[in-house]
This record gives C-alpha cells, structure tokens and sequence, in this order.
C-alpha cells in the first residue's frame, strides 16, 4: 500500500504482475490490479475485472469497497451505495468503506444517511 498511498503506481504494478505471474488466480491481486486501473483512470476495464472476481468469490468484502469505488469514479451513485453498502455488510469494520459510503451519501444530500 506505501506505492498506493504515495502515488507511485509504476512502482506498485511490477509488484502486482509478479503476484498474479505466481498464482494467476490470486484474488487479493486482481483486486489490487483493478484499484490499480481505477486510479489510472481505467475505470471501465477495472469494473469489469472486479465483477468476474465477484462471480468467483462473492463474499469478498474489499472487492465490493473497490468496485464501489470504481462505480463512484464512474459517477455510477447508485451502483457505488450498492457495493460499498456490501462491503460493509460483509465486514463492518472497514474504515475506507464506511468512508467512501459516508462521502457519497453527503455529496447526495442524504446527511441522515451519511452517519
């Protein structure tokens, strides 16, 4: 997450690519290639890898988070509240989640919501 949170994604795909040269199957690294594109700006192609995985795993709780947030980046609202709301659902302690539903919810208006 260092390369993530500090914006150096040329850094974090090698890294990424040799996880999923290991196991092709690797969930966590698809996931994590798709936030990948997202911030990239390659939203589309990021939801779809999100939703095959989904098909795969469905109870994935950060694979519901990130393609929220991808839907979010897609100004798709309806679609982000829906998978950002699942991801807390299937794990209530995700922060970022709870974050990003909170920040949807008060961009709506929906100020009751947001809390």
């Amino acid at each position: 997450t260092h390369y993530f949170d500090s914006g150096k994604l040329e850094k974090a795909e090698p890294l990424i690519q040799n996880i999923l040269d290991a196991d092709k199957k690797s969930l966590l690294g698809r996931v994590t290639k798709a936030r990948v594109k997202v911030m990239k700006g390659e939203v589309d192609e990021a939801i779809s890898d999100l939703q095959r995985v989904l098909q795969e795993e469905p109870g994935l709780a950060i694979a519901h988070h990130y393609l929220g947030i991808a839907f979010a980046a897609h100004n798709d609202g309806a679609q982000a509240v829906r998978e950002l709301t699942e991801a807390v659902k299937l794990a209530p302690n995700m922060i970022p989640a709870r974050n990003a539903l909170a920040g949807i919810r008060l961009a709506e208006g929906s100020y009751d919501l947001a809390i």
